[in-house]
């Protein structure tokens, strides 16, 4: 369908091309034919209009051979419409071509008459007549001025130079002369009078002027200035024993004479000019007309070549369209341009390909809603949590989705559609599953099965639920299945219990431990002066036991909880004394009533942990500590650093007002001393010390008042980088 349409545009561009070629040189044409009016005109054009009508007929004349050979192409491949576009050329060409002959052949005819007798001989006498009449009136016009420019020449022949100025412009007037100029023997201007006031120098005739007047006494010339004729004068002044002067007038000719005399000869020049072009003129017009001809018969061939086109297009679209629908495209339309009896055919055709379009058009939407549907329940049932299969009346797999493959560890897509008993031990574990579904026991629409199958020699537990799908016209009945893998929710049942557990024996067992190591070395330091050397030795290996026993308590507390805490993060080397250095710096200068003081023990330094989680520790500690001195006003902040049994210590004491009796429960979430505490500061810090592995403490100072927190954190047993 593109290359169609490009073609077709293509085709529309050349065909426009070939009516504007037709134009221009038809206009071409029109020029060449004016320009015979004048010589000037057609020897300046005649050669490039002439070059432009011959490119302008072969260009056409090209076109009309490239419609023309594709045409008879088109024939021969038998293209659909191709015949009748042809029949249709031939006839339209020789209903034309006759009548142009016809005036062709008269048109010839009639310009090969010699129409020289336009101008006969008696005109060209009376014209002759006339030139030489008017030159007659001029000549005796000029005469009379002589005349008058010699009586002139008398009269001022006797003045002096002071009268020659002041008569000059009377004489100009008595003569009826436009200018009168006074010259003395070397041609210069002794007086001048002009009609015209602004011209202040007269015109100054030739010198050779001056000498023909010498021999000839006087002379006379017919010139033309600003358009109009006038007549020039000149005279000699004989002055009585003095050199002779020279006078010089000039007579404007009336109008009438002037526009008479211009009439003659432009009417001679145009005689002249036609008798030189006649023979040029006839052959000029025989040229246009043949060129008009050669026009209008290419311009006749292209025209009728479209109109062809035009007339056989509905019939090749519709055998196209055809061709098409026969092949199943329905989206076929056909250009509706026309309002005769082909736009109806086309219209009828139209309609037809909608409805098929419009049918074909709904059944594939049903066809992709139902694969769409099928689509979406195969991603829903893909990506389930659960696994599904479903089997018909026969048990024979129908669906699965990938969780059912994985759950069962079969390739279940090589047995769908097979019958169970035709099962090889491969499916194993699938033959058993469905054999204790026990669907042939099923009583009502849905019912659940507990099934143990032995997987890679793991026994898995599971929960299936079955479900029997109805029977309609399309399909037969069947059943889904839809079952999970209860093994992993008993093991974290059994995990989150063990860590309960856990959690409650850390409690249980933590409390008392304390208080027997206590007890025990209380005893020890009670009785170790009152009891002989041997009952002593018995103490003293009575409570070793005692204490081990209570630190292997310790161990085993320390284990539970941590199996019952989460998964710790990854730790890194943190240096405990550039922390607490750190810290230190950020509040010393700030309470200018509290001093704080840092004895570090730098043998030991460095610990695994979080950073950011232990710099949350001191600040909360530090600032306890400043908020619990802050109304003295010689507080004092201590922070000292040890290193005992691979464990870093660190103690901060305050001289504030000391811990509450209840003390030890502010490491319980929302037990706080502070108006506005939250009761998380410490709970957190003991959070964080006991993922670290470590220890605090609280505890009031006994020999001053204050408080003083004490924390251990493990040493790495390896050195770190």
């Amino acid at each position: 369908m593109g290359k169609m349409v490009f073609s077709l545009k293509s085709k529309n561009r050349i065909l426009g091309l070939g009516y504007l070629v037709a134009i221009i040189t038809l206009v071409s044409i029109y020029l060449l034919a004016q320009s015979t009016e004048g010589s000037q005109q057609f020897e300046k054009n005649y050669y490039a209009l002439l070059i432009t009508i011959g490119m302008g007929i072969f260009c056409l004349f090209i076109i009309v051979s490239i419609y023309s050979v594709k045409l008879l192409s088109n024939y021969k491949k038998s293209i659909p419409g191709a015949s009748l576009s042809l029949t249709i050329l031939w006839r339209t060409l020789l209903l034309a071509i006759i009548p142009l002959l016809f005036l062709a052949f008269f048109a010839f005819k009639f310009l090969s008459y010699d129409f020289q007798t336009s101008f006969d001989e008696g005109i060209d006498s009376a014209l002759n007549n006339s030139l030489i009449l008017s030159q007659k009136a001029l000549d005796n016009r000029a005469l009379q001025a002589l005349r008058d420019t010699n009586a002139a020449a008398i009269i001022i022949a006797p003045f002096e130079y002071i009268r020659l100025q002041s008569e000059l412009e009377g004489i100009r007037n008595n003569i009826g002369a436009y200018e009168l100029t006074v010259f003395d023997e070397k041609g210069f201007i002794q007086a001048f009078s002009g009609e015209n006031r602004q011209v202040i120098v007269p015109n100054i005739p030739n010198h050779d002027n001056f000498l023909r007047v010498e021999n000839e006494g006087g002379l006379f010339s017919i010139e033309t200035q600003n358009l109009q004729f006038q007549i020039r004068t000149l005279t000699i002044i004989n002055k009585p024993g003095a050199p002779n002067y020279y006078l010089q007038a000039i007579f404007h000719i009336p109008d009438t004479i002037s526009d008479l005399t211009d009439q003659v000869s432009q009417t001679i020049a145009e005689r002249d000019k036609f008798n030189y072009l006649k023979p040029k003129i006839s052959s000029s017009f025989i040229y246009v007309l043949g060129l008009v001809l050669s026009l209008a018969s290419l311009f006749l061939i292209l025209s009728a070549i479209n109109f062809a086109n035009h007339m056989a297009r509905p019939i090749r679209d519709l055998i196209r369209g055809t061709k098409k629908v026969s092949q199943g495209d329905f989206s076929q339309q056909l250009a509706l341009d026309r309002k005769d009896d082909f736009g109806t055919l086309v219209n009828s055709f139209n309609l037809m390909t909608s409805s098929l379009k419009k049918a074909t058009n709904e059944a594939e939407m049903n066809r992709l809603k139902v694969e769409n549907e099928r689509a979406y329940l195969a991603t829903v049932i893909n990506n389930m949590t659960s696994a599904v299969i479903t089997l018909d009346d026969e048990k024979k797999l129908l669906t699965y989705n990938e969780y059912a493959e994985k759950l069962l560890d079969s390739d279940l897509s090589s047995i769908v559609f097979t019958p169970l008993l035709a099962l090889t031990d491969t499916f194993a574990v699938y033959f058993q599953f469905i054999s204790q579904l026990n669907i042939e026991s099923m009583t009502t629409k849905t019912q659940e099965s507990e099934i143990t199958l032995t997987i890679n020699k793991n026994q898995q537990q599971f929960i299936a639920r079955i479900t029997a799908l109805p029977a309609n016209h399309h399909r037969q009945g069947g059943f889904v299945v839809i079952f999970d893998d209860l093994t992993k929710y008993w093991e974290k049942q059994k995990q989150a219990a063990w860590e309960e557990v856990a959690k409650r024996l850390a409690h249980e067992i933590k409390n008392p431990l304390t208080p027997i190591l206590l007890a025990a070395e209380r005893l020890q330091y009670k009785l170790q002066d009152k009891l002989d050397e041997n009952e002593v030795a018995v103490l003293n290996r009575s409570i070793e036991v005692i204490t081990n026993q209570v630190k292997s308590l310790k161990n085993m507390v320390n284990d539970f909880s941590d199996f019952a805490k989460p998964v710790k993060t990854q730790k890194t080397p943190v240096i405990i004394h550039s922390l607490i250095q750190e810290i230190n710096e950020l509040y010393k200068d700030y309470y200018k009533n509290i001093q704080l003081t840092c004895a570090l023990n730098a043998a030991c330094d460095t610990v695994l942990g979080n950073e950011s989680a232990l710099r949350q520790v001191f600040h909360n500690l530090i600032k306890n500590a400043i908020e619990s001195c802050d109304k003295q006003s010689n507080g004092e902040i201590t922070i000292t650093t040890s290193n005992t049994d691979n464990q870093l210590n660190v103690e901060v004491s305050d001289n504030g007002k000391g811990l509450p009796e209840d003390f030890q429960k502010l490491f319980d979430p929302y037990i706080t001393t502070k108006e506005k505490g939250t009761g998380l500061g410490l709970a957190i810090v003991k959070k964080i010390i006991d993922e670290h592995h470590g220890n605090i403490q609280l505890r009031n100072r006994t020999t001053q008042s204050g408080a003083v927190a004490i924390l251990t954190l493990p040493i790495p047993q390896e050195p770190t980088p």
